[in-house]
């Protein structure tokens, strides 16, 4: 079961819905194996003085797609509230999630708006090391480009982000982070953020990794205000896998691979030592062409 409350501890209503946020998510956690490219959104609104909750939720998915859910909440003192999520997983691996919140609050009712997102990628690895060879791989879990709009007066803005991977069912990596418009030590949203760890086989193996990129958004509108915000992390989601040393590699059930770009750019070492020793050796011939006039005549 995910856990997608990694933040410092809240109280009374903040960790109410907190508790909610944990229910949003588990709708995306599965203990069998999807295709590739698995899908999910939903949004939730609720009144904190009603109790009043609903969520809507697009299927699953099991192709490359983007799925939209809307939410819609009223309440008896005359309170309203919308919001809007969507997750999407493309081609090039990323996956990506967004949302938006709309409040307005009656003169003596408070009301509070959730919203969840969740995209989700389930892929099996092959590792392919000759039989009783070590090899190692560095797994990064990335996102980047986060933004959250500016937080309306008398409204309190909360945005997790959770970047989650089973492998094998397993939790193996966790890239987090905790958004409070009102806490001084949680107003900054830097522009990327990313975690690493070597894996490392003796011999061929295989896996299944699944990666969740969770967002959450909660805004709390004091009586008789409006609110709208949104947050965003609709740039990129990333799970990627690079071998360390040479020979080692993998294939997958998708067909995807996962390195990361510069890696994939960037030749090993021994193939800049065979183009510079060539270069070497045109740049010697060059010389000596220049340099060599043939025999001089009366010479034999």
């Amino acid at each position: 079961m995910i856990d997608p409350l990694r933040h410092p501890p809240r109280h009374g209503r903040k960790a109410a819905l907190a508790a909610l946020a944990a229910l949003a998510s588990a709708g995306a956690v599965h203990a069998a194996p999807l295709p590739p490219d698995y899908v999910s959104a939903t949004a939730d609104v609720q009144s904190p003085l009603t109790g009043q909750i609903l969520r809507q939720s697009g299927p699953q998915t099991s192709a490359v797609a983007a799925e939209n859910a809307n939410g819609v909440g009223t309440s008896s003192g005359g309170s309203s509230a919308s919001g809007a999520a969507a997750a999407s997983a493309d081609e090039s691996g990323r996956l990506k999630v967004s949302l938006s919140d709309s409040v307005s609050t009656a003169p003596n009712e408070a009301f509070t708006m959730l919203v969840v997102a969740v995209a989700d990628r389930v892929d099996t690895f092959h590792i392919l090391p000759p039989s009783g060879t070590t090899f190692s791989f560095l797994a990064t879990l990335e996102w980047s480009g986060p933004s959250v709009s500016a937080c309306p007066a008398r409204t309190d803005c909360i945005v997790n982000i959770l970047d989650h991977l089973n492998r094998d069912g397993f939790a193996a990596m966790d890239n987090s982070l905790y958004y409070d418009s009102t806490d001084p030590l949680h107003q900054s949203l830097p522009g990327s953020q990313r975690i690493q760890e070597v894996w490392t086989y003796a011999g061929p193996s295989s896996f299944t990794v699944d990666e969740q990129l969770y967002l959450s958004s909660q805004v709390d509108v004091n009586e008789g205000a409006s609110a709208s915000f949104t947050s965003d992390l609709s740039h990129t989601g990333h799970f990627y896998l690079d071998p360390i040393n040479a020979g080692a590699t993998y294939t997958t059930a998708s067909g995807r691979m996962y390195f990361t770009p510069s890696a994939a750019a960037v030749p090993e070492a021994c193939s800049w030592a065979l183009f510079c020793s060539g270069a070497l050796a045109l740049a010697a011939c060059a010389v000596r062409r220049l340099t060599w006039r043939g025999p001089r005549r009366g010479q034999p």
